[in-house]
């Protein structure tokens, strides 16, 4: 059995000895940092209010205010885009729950209507994943299958999938 030798020529590798950057040495990104905290701390706020509340939005779209409603955006501003806006959970995959009983597939389901009225009202067209409490399918494999079938062969522009995690 023969030894290994290396070759004649070889690359040698220049090691940077100066110590490691901290990620947030940097501004840009503090700043990146400090956006996604504030989104986050956004978030928290509106899921205690609504937990602290117990507030009741209803899904039925008369009593939703379109979001252009009071906004700047032309009424046709997303004309010709097509949105699928996936309600995440439901059926049997309650998803997470508040200590008070509330159901994310719920919550879920409510922002999605809301999330419809809204983007149809600028005048996209909207495809949503499921419009009712129940599951796609019978398992979670099947559902998601369909979940996939239906934002595929939609060729849509753009995919929102809402959760409250």
């Amino acid at each position: 059995m023969k030894t290994y030798e290396p070759p004649e020529k070889t690359i040698k590798v220049a090691r940077n000895t100066e110590p490691k950057k901290s990620f947030l040495s940097s501004k840009q990104n503090r700043v990146y940092l400090l956006i996604a905290l504030l989104c986050f701390i956004a978030a928290a706020c509106i899921m205690g209010i609504h937990f602290a509340t117990q507030a009741q939005v209803s899904a039925n779209e008369e009593n939703v205010l379109p979001a252009a409603a009071g906004s700047s955006a032309a009424p046709d501003a997303l004309a010709g885009r097509l949105v699928v806006v996936d309600a995440g959970h439901g059926g049997f995959d309650p998803g997470t729950s508040g200590a008070d009983g509330t159901r994310e597939d719920e919550l879920n389901l409510e922002v999605a209507a809301y999330l419809k009225t809204a983007l149809e009202s600028y005048g996209a067209q909207v495809i949503m994943t499921r419009s009712a409490k129940n599951a796609l399918a019978d398992t979670k494999e099947e559902d998601m299958a369909e979940r996939r079938r239906i934002i595929t062969e939609s060729q849509s522009d753009i995919v929102v999938s809402i959760h409250m995690n």
